[in-house]
């Protein structure tokens, strides 16, 4: 029987493990991965007892987690064994595509909270001089940075024993050593003061981005995709991060930030980064899980230069760094991110490993490569820092979130935006670097997406050449007798003539005229910003502040209800009442080209603070909607039926998906 004091509580990262995975009934995605290509002449036998005597120093690997008393404890036990295996594939035909497929299948088999050690590794042979030391830990017994001291230690020890001298005592302190400096400072006045950083650091909730579009699942593996930077583009993010005078990590967390906004269109983001979360020499000298995650929050605007956004990462990052012991998930409590929000502070994780620590075993040469550095709850950026003139990229994504050419898609558009990055200049505008290649957006072209004079480039145009081709097709109805295409065209078209370019409120129920309208609105040159009957009047007051807005399109039964909302807000907004007026001559369009023009604007609920307004450009609309109709295969045979709240944006497609393929809408 092991006596109650031999017990050691567990880390405060490693709780936070813990119960994620007993609260998600196991199978999480906790396990770090990495392999280490050895070339030369290596001892096996010295080898072997290398990794003999470096589980005996690092305690971490030997510890057993049990529950005592309802609580996780964990003991450090004796290992009689060690879980290596020892495959030869030197008779494959390509013996390191082959060490390859067997360390990845090795992965797909996630531990269990039971399992004792917690580690397994392989020395794959795959010739006479080359091997693979393979090794994957859950994180309950390490992170990163205990990987970087085994490796140092594993030199260390090997090299010792080959010479045939005396490696010493440990050079490994106990893991106790880090509970304690972790139990220290929860009841110290740094503690304090960095909740008091935190605290003032975010005064509202923010936003958690995702670029998948889809709800946060738990991680249960991952998809990764993998690229080495052309050189020109080393050398450039080098000698752009040197001018800035910032970090390389610096750099590709500004990269990923200006990225993000680029595609999520949110300006006031965070991104999620891992920290070391240790102090003091000693605990920087002892493998063990005490890792933690920060946010780093960017404010990125399309009008600033490559400078002020390098600027700001590295003060953010200075910032965040100081007070980085302070926990993830008090952090989030703390600035009241809810308990069952799968990522850990929304937007991308960016991980940038440190260069190799030039490993030497004997005469032999080798190189750490990174297979997995854990979970993956959205989408995680790891940036292996290899040679001065390589750089690796890995991109990981939640394969419920993402599929594999999707992510591939990400790594290929990301590595070209940060050559783009790193080569305008410090002074360019982050709004003029393209975020999508020439050749990219030549493909998107040639499929129709955006292209001038086509569906591409304008919903309205579409929706004129079917009502042209086929006037008496029912186009929508919301209860009543089925509207036209030739008569819905022909109301958009008269209220077009009303309205005139910036931005319009509509103020209607759902249904044919709040379709009528919105294609009106479009027709006009003008964006739209949907209002919700059943909001209150400052509400909808401070949204129309807010949006900017120059007029409102008033449904029929709404007057007074808009005389106060125009009346709260201040005055100076037209008020356009809309009605069945229809052209028979139909109006020509206000532009030729509106791609890049705001199609519309929509409010967050304010849940968690302000409401928020995103804006969403025409041809942005446009790639979505017509990948609403690939998707649900929409033909003009088919009827939708429109029942989101018109303040919802799945309300867009619903209401005008259908109408690009010549199909009809039914609002409910």
């Amino acid at each position: 029987m092991t006596a109650v004091d031999a017990f050691l509580p567990l880390s405060t990262a490693q709780t936070d493990v813990w119960y994620d995975e007993q609260l998600s009934g196991g199978g999480l995605a906790y396990a770090m991965a990495d392999y280490l290509d050895i070339t030369g002449p290596l001892d096996v036998a010295v080898f072997e007892a290398t990794l003999r005597a470096l589980a005996d120093e690092a305690e971490c690997f030997r510890a057993r987690f049990v529950e005592v008393e309802g609580e996780p404890r964990q003991l450090i036990e004796p290992l009689p064994e060690l879980p290596i295996r020892y495959p030869d594939l030197t008779g494959e035909a390509d013996p390191v595509s082959a060490a390859l497929d067997w360390m990845q299948e090795d992965m797909r088999h996630p531990f269990s909270l039971e399992d004792f050690p917690l580690f397994r590794g392989a020395l794959i042979k795959i010739g006479e001089d080359r091997h693979f030391w393979y090794l994957t830990t859950h994180h309950l017994i390490g992170d990163g940075f205990s990987a970087a001291i085994c490796q140092r230690r594993m030199g260390e020890l090997y090299n010792a024993l080959l010479a045939g001298e005396d490696p010493g005592p440990s050079a490994l302190p106990p893991f106790r050593l880090l509970l304690d400096a972790d139990l220290a400072y929860h009841d110290s006045p740094h503690r304090a003061r960095d909740k008091a950083f935190w605290g003032r650091h975010f005064d509202t909730t923010p936003d958690l981005v995702s670029l998948s579009g889809k709800e946060p699942a738990p991680a249960r593996g991952f998809l990764r995709r993998t690229m080495v930077l052309p050189p020109e583009t080393a050398k450039a993010v080098r000698e752009a991060a040197a001018e800035a005078k910032v970090t390389l990590p610096t750099f590709f967390i500004a990269a990923m930030a200006a990225y993000t906004q680029r595609l999520s269109g949110i300006k006031d983001l965070l991104l999620t980064v891992p920290v070391a979360a240790r102090a003091g020499v000693r605990s920087r000298s002892t493998p063990g899980m005490v890792a933690n995650y920060l946010p780093l929050r960017m404010i990125v605007e399309p009008a600033m230069t490559v400078a002020e956004l390098l600027t700001q990462a590295s003060g953010e990052l200075a910032a965040t760094l100081k007070h980085q012991r302070y926990h993830v998930n008090q952090i989030r409590r703390d600035i009241g991110v809810r308990s069952d929000e799968r990522r850990p502070f929304g937007g991308p994780f960016v991980n940038v490993l440190p260069p190799e620590p030039g490993l030497r075993l004997g005469d032999c040469h080798t190189r750490v490569n990174n297979l997995s550095t854990g979970i993956t709850n959205d989408l995680s950026l790891t940036v292996l820092d290899v040679t001065q003139d390589t750089v690796e990229i890995h991109l990981n994504g939640n394969p419920d979130l993402y599929d594999a050419e999707g992510v591939a898609a990400h790594l290929e558009r990301l590595a070209g935006f940060v050559g783009r990055l790193a080569a305008a200049g410090p002074s360019a505008v982050l709004g003029g670097i393209d975020v999508v290649s020439a050749d990219e957006l030549g493909g998107l072209l040639e499929s129709g997406v955006g292209a001038v004079g086509t569906v591409g480039a304008d919903v309205v145009s579409r929706v004129r050449d079917i009502a042209a081709a086929s006037p008496g097709a029912a186009a929508v109805a919301d209860g009543g007798a089925w509207v036209s295409y030739g008569a819905l065209v022909g109301r958009a078209s008269a209220l077009s003539r009303r309205l005139s370019g910036g931005v319009t409120g509509i103020l209607a129920e759902p249904g044919v005229g709040f379709v009528s309208a919105v294609l009106g609105v479009l027709w006009s040159g003008s964006a739209f910003v949907p209002l919700d009957l059943g909001m209150p009047v400052a509400r909808l007051a401070g949204l129309l502040v807010d949006s900017g807005v120059s007029r409102v399109v008033v449904g029929a039964g709404c007057e007074d209800l808009a005389a106060e909302v125009v009346a709260a807000a201040g005055g100076g907004v037209e008020v356009v009442v809309l009605d069945d007026a229809e052209d028979r001559e139909w109006a020509p369009l206000s532009r030729g080209d509106a791609g890049s023009e705001l199609a519309y604007v929509i409010f967050t609920s304010g849940s968690t603070g302000r409401p928020k307004g995103a804006m969403v450009h025409r041809r942005g609309m446009v790639n979505h909607l017509l990948a609403k109709v690939e998707d649900l295969g929409l033909e003009s045979s088919d009827v939708v039926v429109q029942n989101a709240p018109v303040t919802f944006d799945v309300s867009v497609w619903q209401m005008l998906a259908p109408l690009l393929a010549g199909g009809r809408v039914r609002v409910v």
